[in-house]
């Protein structure tokens, strides 16, 4: 694993201008996606706006009509890019000369549906396995909440649940940690291998995780010093580029090993 990450760092040392094209390119879009609603709302109650003789009714429809169109272009953008930018990456770690509006490829109408159905189907698995462990969690905090709403619950006993609560909630997140890295390569791989299905991705992710689940982990948590490097907010640029390179680096020697 420490052979991947040196691999991964040597791929990013000479390409720092791109790396950081795309990250702004990614944070300019998550941030216009998340602002959106709220640009809108301020750009219309300016007060040239409100000079306009238009109703209130008219005005709130406006805004909500411009939420709504922003929410759905955000939701049919990010799969795009997001399997774009690794697809980016995994191109780099082939050795293969990269552009930067290769993170736009999939932005093409041939592809578009499986771009969607891709990203998607790992959204809905990834969001349902959390749940899942978490579930425990979840129902002890009802319960605790419904016992509050009644009053029946003293200062004591809200304690002791909140601190049991706490304990199922990363019980819960260690184990989706570990269960989770069964898919940790399925982005690269469904975006180098556009012949393959998601459900066929997602398996051949398993296939190449399932014998070094413990390595992986271990590889995972290895750049738990960096990720807390980035409360400085520089940092953030490199080291998400650091991790997703090696990801795809894994991922690519993963598939030709299996090869």
């Amino acid at each position: 694993m420490g052979r991947i990450k040196l691999t991964a760092k040597s791929l990013l040392l000479g390409n720092t201008l791109p790396l950081l094209a795309v990250f702004t390119v990614l944070v300019s879009v998550i941030v216009l996606s998340g602002d959106f609603s709220f640009l809108t709302s301020r750009l219309l109650g300016i007060s040239l706006l409100n000079r306009l003789t238009v109703t209130a009714f008219s005005l709130r429809m406006l805004k909500i009509t411009l939420s709504v169109t922003g929410i759905v272009v955000s939701v049919l953008a990010v799969p795009g890019m997001s399997l774009g930018i690794e697809r980016w990456f995994m191109l780099k770690a082939k050795g293969e000369a990269v552009r930067i509006r290769d993170i736009f490829y999939f932005f093409r109408i041939s592809g578009f549906l499986r771009c969607q159905s891709a990203f998607w189907y790992s959204f809905f698995i990834r969001a349902g396995v959390f749940l899942f462990f978490q579930f425990p969690a979840i129902c002890l905090y009802g319960v605790l909440y419904t016992a509050v709403l009644q009053g029946e619950a003293a200062y004591s006993v809200i304690a002791s649940v909140m601190a049991a609560g706490l304990l199922l909630s990363f019980t819960g997140a260690a184990f989706y940690f570990v269960y989770s890295a069964g898919w940790l390569l399925y982005p690269f791989i469904i975006a180098a291998d556009e012949a393959l299905s998601p459900s066929e991705a997602y398996e051949c992710s398993v296939a190449l995780v399932r014998e070094r689940v413990g390595k992986i982990c271990i590889f995972r948590l290895s750049f738990l010093p960096w990720w807390l490097l980035c409360v400085f907010v520089f940092p953030l640029f490199y080291v998400w580029g650091y991790y997703r390179q090696s990801l795809a680096v894994l991922a690519f020697e993963g598939i030709n090993k299996k090869r």
